[in-house]
């Protein structure tokens, strides 16, 4: 990487919310999908060591 970046590197103050708004977001899809998993993973278990009549 040559030192010819022409990238800016300065803050609006529209990123600032964005940004908030992303942290909160992302933790809360990860949680929420780890939740669903979970729960799909003891449906499994249970359809695989209980025996149909």
């Amino acid at each position: 990487m040559g030192g010819d970046s022409h990238l800016r590197k300065d803050l609006q103050a529209g990123h600032v919310p964005m940004f908030s708004i992303g942290g909160v977001i992302g933790p809360g899809l990860f949680m929420g999908s780890g939740a669903v998993i979970h729960a799909a993973q003891e449906k499994q278990l249970d359809s695989k060591f209980v025996k149909k009549r």
